[in-house]
């Protein structure tokens, strides 16, 4: 019997940052072998780079999945809401700058990708009822680690991304952008 190798056996991800990117958002970094760590989104750029350097540093074979700014539906109707929402949208290339800076992996993920990933209804267009929502469920999943309001969704996207490491490499694999992916290790099984 011929041996088949899968698309998990010949990549190798040892490491995980996820990241809800706006200001009041956060910084998961995950690696199965190492305690969970959840900061606040950092106020600087250069600071998130910093990051990436140090983490690469010591994983190499690291993956970034940062959730993908939009506009909601309800945004339009709240005045200065849509500059903000702009501002977030600079925040959020430069944080991918960084990460193509340092040559690092990663993944633009919308929040309906990971929200449908992980199973979850249609939890309203109130932020704060689907944040709290998130809150609950993660704290289930993640012993040892109290979620807050501003590392829920941080929190949900790394889960999101194990996942589909375990289960569905093909999908990271096709959604690493092309000139991304040779950052991640090929394993010589």
């Amino acid at each position: 019997m011929q041996n088949v190798r899968t698309m998990a056996d010949m990549y190798a991800i040892d490491k995980i940052i996820a990241i809800d990117p706006g200001a009041g958002g956060g910084i998961v970094i995950y690696s199965p072998n190492e305690e969970l760590q959840v900061l606040k989104m950092t106020k600087k750029i250069k600071d998130f780079s910093d990051i990436l350097k140090r983490e690469k540093e010591t994983t190499p074979n690291l993956l970034v999945v940062i959730e993908q700014v939009q506009v909601w539906k309800s945004d339009k109707d709240h005045g200065g809401k849509e500059f903000g929402i702009e501002k977030m949208k600079t925040n959020f290339n430069s944080l991918v700058s960084a990460m193509e800076i340092n040559e690092v992996a990663h993944i633009k993920i919308h929040p309906i990708t990971w929200q449908k990933g992980l199973n979850f209804k249609n939890q309203g267009d109130e932020k704060t009822k689907r944040k709290r929502f998130y809150k609950d469920w993660i704290s289930k999943k993640t012993p040892g680690v109290k979620p807050t309001l501003w590392s829920a969704d941080a929190l949900c996207i790394c889960e999101f991304t194990k996942r589909q490491i375990r289960y569905n490499m093909p999908w990271v694999i096709r959604t690493i952008p092309k000139n991304m992916l040779h950052n991640i290790r090929i394993n010589n099984i």
